[in-house]
């Protein structure tokens, strides 16, 4: 992910990134509460590079993976990547392995001790893993993506949440 000032966002965008608030909340308000989680993937697999060093995962450490699109309606408008580390995977955290359609950020946000430690903002373009996985969902491709990444501290254990804001939803002010 290639890290950049604020500055540089389109203004209909930066508010979704901006936001420290769970994004679950906010589309769920966004949507007058049509708003679902579609699963896509979920799997025990190696994380990106980049995905093991924010973690500090040990070289060749496994992770749970889940990739989930976020929708209103029958339009999707975030594609999320989260990686948790096997390593992280004790008591509450395991709860998190059975989440299935239901979203992440209702149970991060709905407890007081989960932390934000690290939040990163990304331009995104087909060069990218996740430009590619997130253009998936989409009827016509996107040159870019604006996207944010964020280690929580959840249950004492790291975990790291990818979210990837689509053309559907950054095309109006919110």
């Amino acid at each position: 992910m290639r890290r950049l000032h604020l500055r540089s966002v389109p203004e209909n965008v930066e508010a979704w990134l901006r936001d420290p608030g769970s994004l679950t909340q906010r589309l769920t308000d966004y949507c007058s509460g049509r708003f679902h989680v579609r699963l896509l993937n979920q799997e025990w697999t190696r994380p990106l590079e980049s995905e093991r060093q924010v973690l500090m995962m040990a070289m060749g450490e496994r992770g749970l993976v889940r990739e989930v699109e976020l929708w209103c309606d029958s339009t999707p408008l975030v594609f999320a990547r989260t990686v948790i580390p096997v390593s992280s995977m004790k008591g509450r955290v395991r709860g998190l392995t059975v989440l299935g359609n239901r979203p992440l950020g209702a149970v991060l946000f709905n407890d007081r001790s989960t932390q934000r430690e690290l939040f990163e903002v990304a331009e995104l373009r087909n060069n990218n893993r996740l430009f590619r996985r997130a253009n998936q969902a989409l009827a016509e491709s996107a040159d870019v993506l604006w996207g944010r990444r964020t280690r929580f501290r959840y249950a004492d254990q790291p975990l790291l949440v990818h979210e990837i804001f689509l053309p559907t939803i950054v095309s109006e002010k919110a």
